[in-house]
């Protein structure tokens, strides 16, 4: 069994924890009641950030991990990095934000990041399936490439627009607690959440003991997946 079914983005709090973790369950039941031994849940590296406090979609993701692992079937935990590609939600919105003449970017912008095309994520969480050696594991994939958040939008403005970018860095602190206070009114119905900004602030880059065999030249540029999101 593979399972990447997930509530993302915007959706509410509520509406995270119902699909991912609730639906999740079910379907570990469902596995089970009908003899189905392997299980692959597809998570998210955001799930292993040290703050999640006020992020329910990654809280619903590492709560979901814990019911599968301890589910008692032969179970892997896949936490993709950032997921690129043409028709990426992130990739589109990232690019539209390097459009503008002044680029902002939370906090001072030397997180590393380590984006995945999404057909490298789907080889990878294959073979990870395929693997004896990841059972009962939490496994960690992503790209050919770490860049820190002012290297990806510099080079995403240059890759789209043949110009340099003018980077604005926001503090992190005066941001956060103004979306915060706006999500307990409005949950589900702003366009970015606290949470999804905690990714300009928490390292996105994967750290695994298993290698799958697909080196780096082998896996798609950064370049590529920034040019098939124009």
């Amino acid at each position: 069994m593979l399972h990447l079914a997930a509530a993302t983005g915007n959706a509410s709090s509520k509406e995270h924890h119902r699909v991912n973790l609730e639906g999740t369950r079910v379907l570990i039941r469902a596995c089970s009641d009908a003899g189905v031994e392997r299980f692959v849940f597809v998570s998210t590296i955001a799930a292993g950030f040290p703050d999640i406090s006020n992020y329910p979609y990654a809280q619903s993701k590492k709560k979901a991990e814990k019911v599968v692992l301890e589910s008692g079937l032969d179970a892997t935990v896949v936490r993709p990095t950032m997921v690129m590609g043409k028709g990426s939600k992130i990739g589109e919105a990232l690019g539209k934000l390097v459009t503008l003449p002044l680029v902002p970017v939370i906090g001072k912008g030397d997180v590393k990041v380590q984006p995945i095309h999404v057909r490298d994520a789907a080889d990878l969480i294959i073979e990870a399936a395929l693997s004896d050696r990841t059972i009962a594991k939490v496994v960690e994939i992503g790209g050919p490439e770490v860049l820190s958040w002012n290297d990806w939008l510099r080079r995403s403005k240059q890759i789209r627009t043949g110009k340099n970018a003018r980077l604005i860095h926001l503090p992190a602190f005066a941001i956060l607690p103004v979306l915060r206070a706006l999500e307990s009114v409005l949950d589900g119905r702003l366009p970015v959440t606290s949470g999804q900004l905690s990714s300009f602030l928490c390292e996105g880059t994967a750290s695994s003991e298993y290698d799958f065999g697909k080196a780096a030249n082998e896996m798609v540029s950064f370049e590529t997946m920034i040019r098939e999101t124009v």
